[in-house]
């Protein structure tokens, strides 16, 4: 009976990990669409709320490389709307690779949860 409910409990950090690893991915996604010049600076600071509040979550559920992971995926967030915040016709060229760094990032962080969740790291 123990084993069952120790099973049950595992099950339930699982997935409750999962969640919030698909929320941060979520509000990554969400937030990068909202990253472009043409979107009023008050909706991209608003998806940046929103991305620095599950990435917390993301810190909290745990698993270092996911953290390291969630991290950059952040970072690179912040560094698109720090380019934003400035921008003008010469930026463009800097956007694009920010963006790059975004979508590698997302790539890695994939990878990372595809592991922890299924027992790879």
């Amino acid at each position: 009976m123990n084993r069952t409910l120790d099973e049950q409990r595992a099950a339930r950090v699982e997935e409750a990990r999962r969640q919030v690893y698909t929320q941060f991915l979520m509000a990554f996604n969400e937030t990068l669409n909202l990253l472009k010049p043409s979107n009023p600076q008050s909706a991209r600071r608003s998806g940046l709320e929103k991305a620095n509040a599950l990435y917390s979550l993301v810190d909290l559920e745990g698993g270092e490389d996911v953290r390291a992971a969630a991290s950059a995926m952040r970072e690179a967030l912040l560094d698109v709307a720090e380019l934003l915040d400035d921008y003008h016709r010469d930026s463009a060229a800097a956007y694009d690779w920010e963006l790059e760094r975004c979508a590698a990032a997302r790539r890695v962080f994939l990878s990372t949860t595809h592991a922890v969740l299924h027992g790879g790291a």
